[in-house]
């Protein structure tokens, strides 16, 4: 059967729980052929006996697992992946993040061929799991969401260049050749954030669908742009600034895209006045920010929607 989407886990020194879980969420899927990549970024700990032994135990055999020797960052990890990738569509997903059901992938995928779509997001639960509890948080990237419901690229550009409203890079799915695309086009200055891709996807003006249904369980607050540590944010800034400086080398000045990059040097008041929506998406930003966040028991969940052991 012809691997109709290629799931491709991310790994660097993974807990091996989480990292099982994460798997199970994959293996559990209906309805669509898909294959599973784990590629390694230089783990301290090699447990690839146990993750083939897991695979085996669940008479799964359409695996492959990459191995590299040393750490060299999330996007060529993933272009690693990519090279073997025998799927039309791409999935990255990390251990700690989980697929929310069993039948999201294939209904995703019906999705993106009946709009010909080739990037495509969906939504996620943020989640910390706190024992018996799931911490939810009432989080969403990108706020505005209507936009891409009506495919208005202006103002998809405008919100993600300049508001800098980003869309969740663990709900995303493309097409293999434009995720490779897209990587190449950065690898030469960003290592570890691979959504920043998107940015060059949205000057493009790419077609981003918008899939109004959950994809993914997202552990907020653990990974590199989530976890609030100022080392890693430094990096991302750092990886951004690169991004953007690379959009207004390459585009034409008078080009609307260039218009709208954020330029650190414009204070709050003249970003205001170039674009009054601004006020708008900060406003939505900060009553998501601090809404109360509320806790499930895990029993009451159903487990298609959260994996346990």
């Amino acid at each position: 059967m012809n691997v109709e989407i290629s799931v491709i886990v991310l790994c660097y020194n993974p807990n091996l729980d989480k990292l099982k879980k994460t798997l199970k969420s994959i293996l559990q899927q209906k309805e669509i052929a898909y294959e599973i990549i784990i590629s390694d970024d230089g783990s301290k700990q090699k447990n690839y006996g146990l993750i083939s032994s897991y695979f085996e135990d669940a008479g799964f055999d359409d695996f492959t697992i990459l191995e590299n020797k040393e750490n060299q960052g999330t996007v060529k990890n993933a272009m690693e992946a990519l090279k073997c990738a025998k799927g039309k569509y791409i999935k990255l997903i990390s251990p700690g993040d989980y697929l929310y059901n069993d039948t999201c992938l294939s209904r995703l995928c019906m999705y993106m061929e009946s709009k010909k779509s080739k990037i495509c997001y969906g939504k996620a639960v943020y989640y910390k799991y706190n024992e018996s509890n799931l911490d939810i948080y009432p989080m969403r990237a990108p706020i505005n969401q209507k936009i891409y419901k009506k495919n208005n690229i202006k103002k998809i550009q405008r919100n993600y260049l300049f508001f800098r409203d980003k869309i969740l890079g663990a709900s995303l799915v493309l097409q293999k050749d434009t995720t490779i695309y897209y990587f190449e086009k950065i690898c030469q200055y960003v290592k570890y954030a691979e959504d920043l891709s998107v940015i060059c996807m949205v000057a493009d003006g790419e077609k981003i669908d918008f899939w109004d249904e959950y994809l993914i369980w997202y552990e907020y607050g653990t990974g590199i742009s989530t976890n609030g540590v100022s080392k890693w944010t430094k990096i991302i800034s750092k990886e951004e600034e690169h991004v953007f400086k690379n959009l207004i080398n390459n585009y034409d000045a008078k080009d609307q895209v260039v218009r709208f990059t954020y330029d650190e040097n414009v204070g709050f008041i003249k970003r205001m006045r170039m674009q009054p929506a601004y006020i708008f998406y900060l406003l939505s930003a900060y009553l998501l920010m601090f809404y109360s966040k509320r806790s499930i028991n895990c029993r009451s969940i159903d487990k298609n929607c959260f994996i346990e052991d």
